[in-house]
């Protein structure tokens, strides 16, 4: 055990610091739970003993970024870094858009999903909270596995975008709150918890194996694979893709994208726009950096019209996706029996459009 709340040992936060900062390299707004990590530590100790054990923190988490920072630098993208890791997730953040009606929606879908997984994040959460009530004092406050559950749930409003995914830590962490319960408690909570996977086993296990024993078969008629090939057919040399939406394509067709914003959803996050227009990555016209793109006329452009935004069909209208419409050297690719096959999206998305040109000689 790296860190132990009860018996601290100070000569691991030099470890937990590097691990730190490896984490926080891959996902910014991990560092929201340090502070748990320094709230439970100054708990235990007195301020004497505390400078020693923050330097050794913090010269291993500044360690993996030393060293990233220097490959940025010497590949000229240190402003990329800069951006990437400080102004970007700032403006990122800023949206303000979670709200609990939101985390709402997720309990319903996890009940419709598998109701004894519903009905073990609900017993934990209820036990939790009268194991609290009953018994409250500073240590149990200052419990490592509770500070982490609380600053998931505040990882999911800071991050502000109502991504499930953004829960991630929180769920991760109420698994670990089992072991803070009784005996019966967590008994009661272990039950939901094999049987939620008894019922996942049982509606999904037999297609999962069978999906696992056709894994070349299932790849080969995977409907973007198959529209990745109808593309290819129409080349013999080397062509050019920008691809604003199924950017899966361009794995299977192993071409970069034309796009320096790689993300479809990026396009339309103008805080993100302005940045990399600021640091020279991406060029605009004067009606947009995708019209610019366009008008460099690839052999292949990828584009979707319309995007769900919070539960409405939205029209991207800052640039126009019916690419042969003004540029009549360009055939539209019939996407329809692709569009239609039930293997594309679990759930099917009625606006979404596979918008696919092909640039004539």
């Amino acid at each position: 055990m790296i860190y132990d709340q009860n018996t601290l040992n100070k000569n691991n936060f030099w470890l937990i610091g590097l691990l730190f900062g490896v984490i926080t390299l891959i996902n910014q707004g991990a560092i929201i739970f340090i502070i748990p990590y320094l709230i439970r530590t100054l708990f235990l100790n007195n301020f004497k003993i505390l400078s020693p054990i923050f330097v050794k923190f913090f010269l291993g988490f500044i360690f993996p970024y030393i060293f990233f920072i220097y490959l940025y630098f010497s590949n000229d993208l240190l402003e990329v870094f800069i951006a990437n890791y400080i102004s970007i997730p700032l403006s990122y953040t800023a949206a303000s858009s979670s709200s609990i009606y939101e985390l709402l929606v997720v309990l319903r879908r996890m009940f419709q999903f598998n109701q004894f997984l519903y009905y073990f994040v609900l017993s934990t959460l209820i036990f939790t909270f009268l194991n609290l009530s009953y018994s409250f004092n500073k240590k149990k406050l200052f419990d490592l596995s509770l500070l982490n559950f609380l600053f998931g749930i505040i990882f999911y409003f800071v991050a502000s975008h109502n991504y499930a995914h953004h829960l991630f830590y929180l769920i991760m962490y109420l698994s670990i709150l089992i072991s803070k319960q009784s005996k019966n408690q967590a008994t009661l909570v272990s039950l939901f918890v094999l049987f939620s996977f008894a019922g996942l086993i049982f509606n999904n296990g037999p297609k999962s194996i069978e999906n696992l024993l056709s894994v070349d078969n299932i790849y080969q008629n995977y409907p973007l694979k198959q529209l990745a090939e109808e593309i290819d057919n129409n080349f013999i040399s080397d062509y050019e893709i920008l691809a604003m939406d199924y950017v899966l394509i361009l794995y299977y067709l192993n071409i970069p994208n034309n796009s320096y914003i790689i993300h479809p959803g990026n396009h339309y996050e103008q805080y993100i726009v302005e940045e990399l227009l600021e640091l020279n990555k991406i060029k605009t016209n004067e009606f947009s950096h995708i019209s610019y793109l366009i008008e460099q006329e690839p052999e292949v452009v990828i584009c979707n019209s319309t995007d769900i935004i919070s539960g409405v069909a939205v029209k991207r209208d800052f640039y126009n996706c019916a690419i042969d419409d003004y540029k009549k050297n360009y055939k539209k690719l019939d996407t329809l029996k692709i569009k239609n096959n039930s293997n594309l999206n679990l759930y099917k998305n009625p606006y979404e459009d596979i918008n696919v040109y092909i640039k004539s000689d």
